[in-house]
Parts: C-alpha cells; structure tokens; sequence
C-alpha cells in the first residue's frame, strides 16, 4: 500500500472505527478539531502532515493535544530540553520557492536530500512526485509552478491564495487529476465537504484508478446519507485494492460497506 492510500484509510478509520492509528487529535480554541502527524514542534508553533502538505498551527490556538492541555505539553517540553531540528522545514520551503522561480533540478535534488531523512514524509514524498510528473510531462511546467504557490501559501495559512493558485493550475492543465484532488483535500479541510465532493469527482474523471479517492468519495456521500452512493464508491475502491493485493485495507473497506444502512430507492 502506497503513503497515500495509507494515510487516506487511516483517515477515515479515525472518523468511522475510532481506531488507534498513527497522528494525534488537535483541538483548537476556536473549536475545530484537526487529526495529524506532527512532524516539528518549536517553542510557539507545530507543524502536523495534514492532506498532502504541513500545516502549522500555533500553540497560542491550540486548546489540547490527545486531550492533554498544551500548556502542560509545553512544559514537559521545554523540562526536557528536546530541540527538534527545523531543517526540514526550512529546507522544504527552500525547495518550493525554487520551483516557484522555475528551478526544478535543484529543487528536487533538496526535497531528494529531506527525504532521506525523512523518509515517512507525506508532503517531501508528494512533492518529488510531483516534479517526477513535469520530468515525464504528464503535466506543464506552469501547471506545477502554480500547485507549488498553491503549497506555499497553505504552509503560510493563506487558504484563500492556496485555493486561488489550485484553480490556475486547473486552468493550465486541466487534464492534470492531481490539482483535483488538492483542492479537495483543501475544501475538506476548509470543511466545504460538497466542493470537495464535487473536485474528488472531478479527480476521479480524470483519472479513475484512484482507490483513495473512492473512499474518500464513499465518505463523503455517507455524510449526507446517500448510501447507495457510497456504496457504490467504496466497492469500486474495494476492487482496485484487490486488484493490488492489499488485503488490509480490503478489510477496512469491508466494515466500511457492512456498516451502510440499506437505501431502497
């Protein structure tokens, strides 16, 4: 199973299953919930992989971690004097500012380099992919130009201009399913699960062999009790996992189905 499908299913079975995966449940004060992996954690800030990219979330916004007050989590943070290098952050923004310039070799030798060192990165993995993509021309170099601003602007907590710079990379390519698929991952963030619906359905015409993006869709319709559409959804992602031979997440689909109320209409 590859790091996107896992972190697709993993996802899901923290909304469905309650299951106790990898991330932690981060509770702001303004009442969102967020499921992630920190990845960085600094004095004021953490950064958490989060739908393709890092998100950073200040502790000044942060009410609990696992339930655990942060105030408490800075402080046994701070009496254990374990500084976490920001390289990897500071290296990745490098990266992407140099794609956004149009210097594509060298900002892939750099994500390259991160991700030997971390090799469980989502956004590095994603990210390299992406300039394997414009390497084979699957996609224009303008196409990635914009999904890299688009990246950029997320990292900064401007969802407004990440939005903006999806839909250019749209307009530039609009065959490329992968710019789909971010700017659902980014409405379902924003929790506008019905552009995110649509932009999965989009992703998927483009590109139907997309398992993870199945589920996703079978999630999403579940939420609004259309179940014979999430049905529908979740046994296509069943097959394509068949035809891969990953028996754990056929199972995970499974309990999925089992758990759809019938719909006789």
């Amino acid at each position: 199973m590859n790091y996107c499908l896992k972190k697709f299913l993993l996802l899901l079975c923290l909304s469905f299953l309650t299951l106790e995966v990898f991330g932690e449940t981060i509770l702001l004060k303004n009442g969102r919930v967020i499921e992630g992996r920190i990845t960085l954690k600094t004095a004021d800030f953490i950064k958490v992989d989060y739908f393709n990219v890092p998100l950073t979330l200040y502790f000044d916004d942060i009410e609990t971690i696992d339930s655990q007050p942060v105030e408490t989590i800075a402080a046994v943070d701070k009496l254990s004097d374990h500084d976490q290098n920001p390289s990897v952050t500071t290296k990745e923004l490098e990266a992407t500012e140099l794609v956004i310039k149009g210097y594509f070799e060298q900002a892939e030798s750099i994500l390259r380099d991160e991700l030997k060192d971390n090799p469980e990165s989502i956004s590095l993995s994603e990210a390299i992919k992406l300039l394997e993509d414009r390497r084979k021309n699957l996609v224009h170099a303008e196409a990635i130009k914009y999904i890299f601003s688009a990246r950029f602007y997320f990292y900064n907590n401007n969802y407004t201009q990440a939005l903006s710079q999806y839909h250019q990379a749209i307009i530039e390519e609009p065959d490329y399913y992968k710019s789909y698929s971010f700017i659902a991952n980014l409405y379902l963030f924003l929790s506008d699960n019905e552009k995110a619906l649509y932009y999965f359905e989009k992703s998927l015409e483009k590109n139907p062999n997309q398992p993870e993006v199945n589920v996703w869709l079978g999630h999403l319709n579940q939420k609004v009790n259309n179940y014979n559409r999430a049905r529908k959804f979740y046994r296509a992602a069943k097959e394509q996992f068949l035809k891969e031979g990953n028996q754990s997440d056929i199972s995970i689909i499974d309990k999925f189905i089992s758990r759809l109320p019938v719909q006789r209409f």
